[in-house]
Order: C-alpha cells, then structure tokens, then sequence
C-alpha cells in the first residue's frame, strides 16, 4: 500500500534558471500484483499529477502538486504477462488467477475487497521545498523536504494522513550524460 502513500520523489540536484516557473501534468497506468500467504493483492492503479515548480531564487526551489490516484480495469495483465514471458521473468504465481481483476485479499486481516473499480486510492497535496547547496557545470546537489497531505473519503481507502520527508539530491552532467542520486527518508 505503500504506491498509494507519501514517497520522495527523484529530483535533479541542478536548479531551474532563477524565476522560472514550470507547469506539468503526469498521468500514470499500472498493473500491480503481490502474492503471499497473507495476501493477494491484483490490482490496477492510473494516477494523474498536476503541479507547479517555481525557483523562487537561486537557491530556492518550490515544487506544490495535486495527486489523484485511482483504481480503473487497465486491461493490462495480458501485456505484462508477455513482457514477462519476453524477458524470461517468473510470473510469480499470476498466470493462475483470472486475468483482469482488481481485488486486494487477505483473511489474516480480514480484507476482501473484490472489486477496487472507481474506488480513489489517492488524494493528496504535497509541497516540496529545495535548497541549492552546489550547482557547477558537472555537479548539482541539493537538499529538501516535502509536506504531505492525504484525504481520502473511499470506502474500502477512507483516510486522513499527513507525512513529511526529507532528502538530498545529486546530479551529475557532462554534456549529454547525466546521473542523478537521490537519499531520502
């Protein structure tokens, strides 16, 4: 449950040029799937994000985005099971449930959930601000923390949270390559 919680995000080391605002919109499909003997969690989840970057100085960096996630039959286990198959990856159990459910399992803990269908999994607000601590030609490094918001009114996801983290990010650039490195917590 953790996709459908607060995680840091990789961010680049470098800054944007000072002033710049930068306006985007994500959208994301995935098919998830874990078995255990506690759990059998099938699923689909989409997430839509749409946010703001302002460098509000040099140093400065503001990043506030909206996050919905939601659960919606993708129709994706076809292709994953072939993309498995391609690569010669296990299918880790998959192949003997039904294709194209979207179900979370448990008797230990007493979770039956049979049909996520157009249940929201997410909905949160998160800001993240950033601190330049060394941008040269190669080497970007920067540290932030972000706030979190979740609230949730879904049945089956019904819940208020709030997360903070911390992180540092570096990045390194030399013409058309680069490398970034995120620790975070």
């Amino acid at each position: 449950m953790q996709s459908i919680n607060h995680t840091p995000l990789l961010r680049s080391g470098f800054s944007l040029p000072n002033g710049q605002k930068e306006w985007y919109i994500t959208a994301n499909i995935g098919s998830m799937w874990s078995e255990s003997d506690v759990l059998l969690a099938d699923y689909y989840q989409n997430t839509v994000t749409g946010g703001v970057k302002w460098q509000m100085s040099d140093a400065l960096m503001l990043d506030v985005n909206y996050r919905w996630g939601f659960s919606a039959d993708n129709h994706l286990d076809s292709l994953t099971m072939w993309f498995h198959d391609a690569f010669g990856f296990d299918q880790n159990g998959r192949q003997d449930q039904a294709k194209h459910q979207n179900q979370i399992r448990s008797d230990e803990y007493d979770i039956h959930i049979d049909d996520l269908s157009g249940e929201t999994l997410e909905n949160a607000l998160t800001a993240y601000l950033g601190y330049q601590l060394v941008q040269s030609d190669h080497h970007g490094l920067s540290v932030g923390a972000s706030l979190y918001f979740k609230a949730v009114d879904s049945d089956s996801f019904a819940e208020d949270s709030f997360a903070q983290s911390i992180q540092i990010n570096y990045s390194y650039k030399n013409g058309s390559t680069s490398c970034e490195l995120k620790l975070g917590s």
